[in-house]
């Protein structure tokens, strides 16, 4: 998780796949370590699909098609694998790029087929 920490800058933000709100690399860093210790120790997570783009000088956004394998819940029981979306605003500083906010979000496979873009939905029932 240190290593990881080294990715996101003093200030960063995080808004977990839960809606937890993290502010700070210290905070973001000893979330992550916790949940992946005691949750995640044994899951596979595989990033596809990555995209990165400028958006102005020194400024970039990544977004990041996540599989997320099945997991423990803090409560027992087991969490199932998902597809989730991770973006990420990056800066640069000091010549190098770091992420000063980060975001994860599940994808919901049954709101799928009411995508108007990427589906067609455009009312009614779904194709």
């Amino acid at each position: 998780m240190q290593a990881m920490g080294e990715l996101f800058t003093d200030d960063a933000e995080w808004i977990s796949v839960v809606g937890m709100h993290w502010r700070g690399k210290l905070d973001i860093v000893k979330a992550h370590e916790v949940y992946h210790r005691l949750l995640f120790p044994k899951t596979d997570i595989k990033f596809n699909n990555i995209a990165v783009r400028s958006i102005a000088p020194n400024v970039a956004v990544a977004v990041i098609d996540e599989d997320f394998d099945a997991s423990r819940l803090p409560e027992g029981g087991t969490r199932p694998a998902s597809k989730d979306i991770l973006s990420f605003v990056l800066v640069k500083r000091n010549g190098k790029r770091k992420v000063v906010h980060g975001h994860n979000t599940i994808v919901l496979p049954e709101a799928q087929p009411y995508d108007p873009v990427n589906n067609g939905w455009n009312g009614g029932t779904p194709k």
